[in-house]
This record gives C-alpha cells, sequence and structure tokens, in this order.
C-alpha cells in the first residue's frame, strides 16, 4: 500500500577481524573455496539473495549459513560464522560499539545513513540489492480506505520523530504512494525471479 523506509543491505565481520575491506576478504575466499562461512536470515530471504549474489560476482565460492534472523548477529559475535550479509538496523549497535565492521553496503551509491561504508560497486562488484519495507492491505481493501491510510503513512513517514528513529537505525525514511510503490513492487519482482534464477534459487 505504501513504501515507509529503504536499508542498505551490508557485508559486516566482527571488530577484531582480519579482514578490512571487502577486497580482502573476497581474495581470501578466492583463495580457499568454501573456507569462510557467511550467515544470513534464512534460505531465500533477502540476505540470502544478497549474499549469494555478491560472491557469485566476485568468482568466490563462500558457505552461506541461514539462521532465523535473530540469530544472525549473535552468531557472527560469538564466531560460528566468519561473516554476515545483514540489515544495518541488527548491527547497529554494535557497528557503534565496535564490535562489528561493516565492509560493504549493496546500494546503487554510498548511502548517507552510512557515510563511511563503500559500496560493493565501488570495490568493483556491481551488486546492489537495496532492501525497503512498506505497509500491505488485503487485497480488496476499498480505494477510499487505501487513501485516507496512505495519508496517515505520508505523515508518519516525513515527521521529524521517524527521521530520528531511521537514523538511529541506520535506515532512511522513503515513503512512496500505493500506485507506484505497486509498480516498484511489479518491476522488482521480475528482478528478483531473475536474479534467483541466475544464482540457482527457484522463485
Amino acid at each position: 500500500m505504501a513504501r515507509v523506509l529503504v536499508e542498505s543491505p551490508v557485508l559486516a565481520v566482527r571488530g577484531d577481524s582480519k579482514w578490512k575491506t571487502l577486497g580482502e576478504l573476497v581474495a581470501d575466499a578466492k583463495s580457499r573455496p568454501k573456507g569462510i562461512t557467511v550467515g544470513n536470515s534464512g534460505v531465500g530471504s533477502h540476505t540470502h539473495i544478497s549474499s549469494v549474489a555478491l560472491f557469485k560476482a566476485a568468482g568466490a565460492e563462500v558457505v552461506d549459513v541461514p539462521f532465523g534472523a535473530a540469530q544472525v548477529v549473535p552468531s557472527l559475535l560469538g564466531g560460528q560464522v566468519d561473516a554476515v550479509l545483514q540489515l544495518p538496523a541488527a548491527l547497529s549497535s554494535h557497528v557503534k560499539s565496535g564490535q562489528v565492521r561493516l565492509l560493504a553496503a549493496l546500494v546503487p551509491a554510498r548511502d548517507p545513513v552510512l557515510p563511511s561504508v563503500p559500496t560493493a560497486r565501488e570495490q568493483g562488484l556491481d551488486v546492489s540489492l537495496e532492501a525497503w519495507r512498506g505497509i500491505a492491505v488485503p487485497k480488496d481493501t476499498p480505494k477510499p480506505v487505501i487513501a485516507i491510510l496512505e495519508t496517515a503513512i505520508k505523515k508518519t513517514a516525513e515527521s521529524a520523530e521517524f527521521s530520528r528513529a531511521c537514523e538511529k537505525l541506520g535506515v532512511h525514511p522513503a515513503f512512496m504512494p500505493a500506485e507506484e510503490f505497486g509498480i516498484l513492487i511489479a518491476k522488482e519482482d521480475v528482478e528478483l525471479a531473475r536474479i534467483m534464477q541466475l544464482i540457482g534459487l527457484k522463485k
């Protein structure tokens, strides 16, 4: 019904990791096929697809490890995996404390919310899979009801309070009305199917 924010999928390692850049991790992964483990939020999730696409573009083989969303970051901190592909909100407090280091953001251009994090494209890998969050209603919801809800969502998404909350989580507001959002979803669904086939996942 309406998009409210967008997030930048990021590749992260522990703060004490030997890898300081995406290039270093990729080089190590190439020298040790399937020797590096990368956690994600479950098979077929946005973070899983992003991870597979990233390392496929790099020509490196890693072991993708699916977790329940709440387990991904603790598994990185606990050393069960070497890296994670995750969304910023789950990592923000750990990045601020120095427990986690972000190596790359998988977005078209550097995210203003994450100004110190280079994109994968900046580092030679043309992978961009921005994530969005939105609000939906049942398909048969009357248009007047949708219009009322859309107005309320727009007001919230454009408020200073919402903007401050987004900043704390490392995401940013990006309101999009229902009609445009529907077009975006349809377009990205086609692209997602293409990517999933390309990387060997069915949709």
